[in-house]
C-alpha cells in the first residue's frame, strides 16, 4: 500500500506499507534540508465571531518567540481552504 503522510512540521512524503513485515518506508524526503523541522510550529485552530455572531474557525501558527510581552510581525490569509484544514477546524 502506498499513502502519503504530512503535518504541521512536515510536508507530504510518499511511503509504502509492507504488509509482510508490518513496516512502513518512507520513498522521499520533502522538507528542505536547509529547514531544521523544530523550527516549524503545530497549529491551532481557534475561533472568532463574525459580525452576525457566527464562530469562524481559523488556523493559528504562532512564533515560539511570541508572547503577551514580545510582539512578533503577522500576517492574515484568508482563504477558503485548503479543503482538509478546513474540515479539521470545523471539526473541532
Amino acid at each position: 500500500m502506498a499513502f502519503y503522510f504530512n503535518g504541521d512540521r512536515s510536508p507530504s512524503d510518499l511511503y509504502v506499507y509492507d504488509f509482510a513485515t508490518r513496516q512502513p518506508h518512507k520513498l522521499t524526503t520533502s522538507l528542505n534540508p536547509e529547514i531544521n523541522s523544530a523550527d516549524l510550529v503545530d497549529s491551532q485552530v481557534i475561533r472568532y465571531k463574525s459580525f452576525d455572531g457566527m464562530a469562524i474557525p481559523s488556523i493559528l501558527y504562532k512564533p515560539h518567540q511570541a508572547s503577551v510581552t514580545t510582539k512578533v510581525p503577522a500576517l492574515v490569509w484568508v482563504h477558503g481552504g485548503p479543503v482538509g484544514r478546513r474540515e479539521r477546524a470545523t471539526a473541532e
